[in-house]
C-alpha cells in the first residue's frame, strides 16, 4: 500500500513529465527555408588564421610573399580573405630580389576579382628608394596595377609629388598622378 505522501510525489512527477513533453511537442515545427537562410547570411562561414606566411606566384615564379598577424577567410558567394590586424608584402623580380615592399594596417583580397584594397597608414618602397604615403590603395593582380582616389605622397631623390589619387604598375616605378596638389623640389645633398 502507497502512503499518501508517494501518491503525491508520483502525481507531481506524472504532471512535470506530461509538462516536459507538452512543450517538446510545442516547440517542434518544421524549419522555414526564408528563416534558416536569414540566419546563416548573416554569419558566413570563415575560417581563422595567425601568424600567415603567403606566397602569391604566377607560372611557377614566385612574384610576392605577404605577411599578417591575423587572417579570416569567409567562404560565401563572393569570397574574401580579410587581414584586420596588418600586413606587409614584398614584391620580387625574377631573380626573387626584392624590387618594392607595401604595408598597411589593414587589407581586403576579393578573390574573385583579384582585387586587393588596402588602408590605414599605407607605405610603398621601391628599388630606388621611391616612398608613396596614403590612407587607401587598390591592388589589381590581374591587370598588374596599383591605384588610388585619396590624397597621395611621393618622395623621390629629387621631388616630393602631392596628388589626390595616383595609378602605377606594381612594381611602382612608372606612376601617373592625378589632380597635382604640388611638387616640392628636394634639393641634392652632396
Amino acid at each position: 500500500m502507497m502512503s499518501g505522501r508517494t501518491n503525491i510525489l508520483l502525481k507531481w512527477s506524472f504532471s512535470f513529465i506530461l509538462l516536459f513533453q507538452t512543450c517538446i511537442f510545442i516547440s517542434c515545427k518544421k524549419n522555414d527555408p526564408r528563416l534558416v537562410e536569414d540566419i546563416t547570411s548573416k554569419a558566413p562561414p570563415a575560417e581563422y588564421s595567425t601568424d600567415v606566411v603567403a606566397i602569391y606566384s604566377d607560372s611557377a615564379k614566385v612574384k610576392a610573399r605577404l605577411t599578417a598577424p591575423s587572417m579570416i577567410r569567409y567562404i560565401t558567394k563572393d569570397p574574401s580573405i580579410e587581414m584586420p590586424k596588418g600586413l606587409f608584402v614584398q614584391f620580387f623580380d625574377t631573380s626573387l630580389n626584392v624590387k618594392s615592399w607595401m604595408r598597411a594596417d589593414y587589407g581586403i583580397r576579393f578573390l574573385n576579382t583579384g582585387v586587393t584594397k588596402v588602408q590605414g597608414h599605407v607605405q610603398v618602397r621601391n628599388i630606388k628608394g621611391d616612398s608613396l604615403n596614403t590612407e587607401e590603395m587598390f591592388w589589381d593582380e590581374k591587370k598588374g596595377k596599383v591605384y588610388g582616389n585619396k590624397f597621395v605622397s611621393v618622395r623621390t631623390k629629387t621631388q616630393i609629388i602631392l596628388a589626390d589619387g595616383f595609378d602605377s604598375n606594381i612594381d611602382f616605378t612608372d606612376y601617373n598622378f592625378h589632380n597635382i596638389k604640388g611638387v616640392i623640389q628636394v634639393p641634392s645633398q652632396n
